[in-house]
């Protein structure tokens, strides 16, 4: 203990709760001060004066002048341990006071700092939804009742789009689970004492629709056809972009949000791989990208050293605007814009024309053809195989090998 010791000289070792540093002499305390000093933890260290001080005082005084300071600090680091202390426990007390709102504000700063502004976007429409159904009430009053509540209201909710029609089973599912993932986040961060169980809508199980290779053919001869026909500038940058985002699906199997936000300097020819990296610029990230490097097969490397040769100087996007931006401000544009020439060529509706239309169709002709679902599953950035396995349309293609053994 610091009482007893002799402060005479300083003759201080290592492991005694006084040292010297430069020209300060240093003070150590415990973490805890009812455990006192543990083995191998370094403690808590504070200054208590300078050595210089210290030397100008006579030896008879300077014993219990540093045993002052020593004990001076102590009380402080106390004080500031309490003063803490209490703080914490009075905000984990109104934590547990807090209003669904109040703490889906807190979880939505977290979100915008580790994902993206529009997933904060999303995910603040489904909390607006459900206070709208159930009131702001507290979060520890959420119960089974207000469950059963979200759920009914959900059921009964219009879609914006469509007023004559109510949200899709799939969409209820989808604000569902956002009100569980803030819930599960609530009793991670101390608002709650326990978790809540939360009743999610029963989603049915679909099938991944896909087009035939004829359908994505003449979808293909159709792009081609509009870049290269006499449409007006807007129309010609419009589909000379569709056409490139279609050729680059088609032979990567990219998500449509890597296409979109492709930039021109990640497109290595000379290597034969194109990039896929995150773009700060446009706050767009990989969805858990294991394979970041796409390989050019001998087609789309032809297409590209065409496309490629008459960019200009300004461009620096694979979609660009022709003024170095992007040519679509979201993916949703470039879905929009797809989703039109499927519905002028009457292909099967319902079908999205990316992530269905061209991504699971080629991910099913790839496995249709013999190729290892290991490579499939590579090429498609799939985290596990079972995923890719979702993207296999089986269905059309065992009826039509049952209906050939009939024939």
């Amino acid at each position: 203990m610091v009482a007893v010791l002799n402060f005479k000289g300083l003759n201080i070792m290592a492991r005694d709760p006084i040292q010297i540093r430069g020209d300060s002499i240093i003070g150590i305390y415990p973490d805890d001060f009812e455990k006192g000093h543990v083995p191998g933890r370094r403690g808590t260290r504070r200054v208590l004066c300078k050595k210089s001080t210290f030397d100008s005082l006579p030896g008879s005084e300077q014993d219990d002048f540093i045993s002052k300071l020593y004990y001076k600090k102590k009380r402080e680091i106390a004080d500031e341990r309490d003063n803490s202390r209490r703080l914490k426990e009075k905000i984990k007390r109104n934590k547990k006071k807090a209003t669904i709102r109040e703490a889906a504000d807190v979880w939505l700063e977290e979100i915008k700092k580790l994902q993206s502004k529009e997933t904060a976007r999303d995910y603040n429409r489904s909390i607006k939804l459900y206070i709208k159904i159930n009131k702001n009430h507290l979060i520890k009053e959420f119960d089974r009742a207000y469950n059963v509540d979200f759920l009914h209201g959900l059921a009964n909710t219009k879609n914006q789009r469509k007023q004559d029609e109510f949200i899709s089973m799939d969409t209820q599912h989808k604000h569902a689970r956002v009100f569980r993932i803030l819930l599960n986040w609530c009793h991670a961060s101390d608002y709650l004492d326990a978790p809540k169980k939360v009743i999610m809508p029963k989603v049915p199980k679909k099938e991944m629709e896909t087009f035939t290779i004829d359908q994505v053919n003449l979808l293909e001869e159709f792009l081609k056809h509009q870049a290269s026909g006499p449409n007006p500038k807007r129309l010609d940058r419009k589909y000379c972009n569709l056409n490139r985002a279609f050729i680059l699906a088609r032979h990567t199997i990219l998500r449509t949000g890597a296409i979109w936000s492709l930039k021109l300097e990640n497109i290595d020819l000379e290597k034969g791989i194109i990039r896929i990296r995150d773009n700060p610029d446009l706050n767009w990230s990989p969805k858990k990208l294991k394979w970041p490097n796409k390989p050019i097969n001998k087609t789309l490397m032809n297409f590209l050293v065409q496309d490629l040769k008459w960019r200009s100087p300004e461009e620096k996007y694979f979609l660009d605007n022709g003024k170095g931006g992007p040519w679509s401000s979201d993916t949703a544009g470039l879905t929009r814009g797809m989703k039109e020439c499927c519905m002028t060529l009457g292909l099967p509706k319902g079908v999205k024309p990316f992530h269905w239309g061209v991504r699971a169709t080629f991910i099913t002709w790839l496995l249709n053809n013999g190729v290892d679902p290991v490579k499939v599953q590579h090429l498609a950035d799939h985290s596990t195989l079972a995923t890719t396995m979702l993207y296999f349309n089986t269905r059309q293609n065992n009826q039509q090998i049952a209906a050939d053994m009939l024939g």
